[in-house]
C-alpha cells in the first residue's frame, strides 16, 4: 500500500490551513490599523477645534489624505464596526486634558495645587483652588 497520495492530500490540507491562518492574521492587522486611524480621527473630531472638512483637522489627525477621506466617506460604517472608538477617544482626551492641567499648574500654580497634581494621576479642574482654575481656564477657553 502506497502512502504518497495520502501525503499529497495532507500537504494540500496543511497548505490551505496555513493560507487561511495567514489571511486571518492579515485581516486582524488591517482591522487594528483601521481602528487606530479611526481613533485618531475621532479624537480630533471630539475636540471640536475645526470642522472635519477643514484641512487643518486632517493635519491634526496625522493621517494621510487618502486615509482621512476614506474615514470621512465610511464614518458611519466604521463606527458601527468599532463602536468602542468613541469611548476610547473620550478617555484619550480626558487623559490629555489631565496631563495638560498638571503641566500648567506645575509651571504657574500655587503650592497647594502643585502638591495636589504631583500626587494625583487624573487631575481635573475640581481638584484645584479657584485661582488655579482661572489659570487653567485661560488655556481652555475658546
Amino acid at each position: 500500500m502506497c502512502l504518497k497520495p495520502n501525503l499529497k492530500v495532507q500537504n494540500k490540507d496543511l497548505e490551505q490551513e496555513i493560507i487561511k491562518q495567514a489571511e486571518e492574521l492579515i485581516d486582524l492587522l488591517e482591522n487594528g490599523r483601521q481602528k487606530e486611524k479611526l481613533l485618531k480621527y475621532e479624537v480630533v473630531r471630539q475636540q471640536g477645534y475645526y470642522n472635519m472638512l477643514d484641512p487643518r483637522a486632517r493635519k491634526l489627525t496625522g493621517l494621510t489624505e487618502e486615509d482621512y477621506i476614506y474615514i470621512q466617506k465610511n464614518y458611519t460604517e466604521l463606527m458601527q464596526r468599532f463602536p468602542e472608538t468613541k469611548e476610547r477617544a473620550k478617555r484619550n482626551l480626558a487623559y490629555l486634558k489631565s496631563a495638560n492641567i498638571s503641566k500648567i499648574i506645575a509651571l504657574k500654580g500655587c503650592e497647594n495645587c502643585i502638591q495636589t497634581v504631583s500626587k494625583k494621576l487624573d487631575v481635573t479642574e475640581n481638584n484645584l483652588c479657584e485661582s488655579c482654575r482661572r489659570i487653567v481656564e485661560r488655556y481652555y477657553s475658546p
